[in-house]
């Protein structure tokens, strides 16, 4: 595992990416599952995978394991997503949650918001992964975050 100063920039970068907003505007829907393998609770980050495509071959490839104490995402059934450090309220936004998809949005600008599609959702495990692509320069870039509950 790597050393605590470059977790730190890798989730800073996470947190970074929910505010950037790489997606298209969608129209908000309202958030309907609320059973125990929904993605509503507290999960503490445990692996960040990012993959590098250059005109469909696979270029580059890291991986970034997790202390799940040390990060953690809460999403809550009213529409409020809360981002975490070591316990500490880091940022806050809005989302929705439908068809294995949500949507993160920038509150401060509403023309923007971030898109993750839920691969895997447990009463223990939630996996998501975000995809966006440069089509002008071939490449596309994928993230598959995962996440046990807290």
């Amino acid at each position: 595992m790597g050393n605590y100063k470059t977790i730190k920039q890798i989730f800073i970068g996470f947190l970074a990416l929910t505010s950037t907003l790489i997606s298209c505007k969608k129209e908000p829907r309202e958030n309907t599952d609320t059973s125990n393998s929904s993605i509503y609770g507290r999960w503490g980050l445990t692996t960040e995978f990012e993959e590098l495509y250059y005109i469909n071959q696979l270029v580059e490839s890291n991986t970034y394991d997790f202390n799940p104490d040390d990060e953690t995402v809460e999403f809550l059934s009213n529409g409020t997503v809360n981002f975490y450090e070591e316990d500490t309220l880091e940022q806050t936004y809005t989302f929705t949650y439908a068809n294995n998809e949500v949507i993160i949005f920038d509150d401060e600008d509403s023309s923007y918001n971030d898109t993750l599609n839920v691969k895997t959702v447990t009463a223990e495990q939630l996996v998501l992964v975000q995809e966006w692509d440069e089509p002008s320069i071939g490449e596309l870039y994928r993230t598959t975050l995962t996440f046990i509950r807290k």
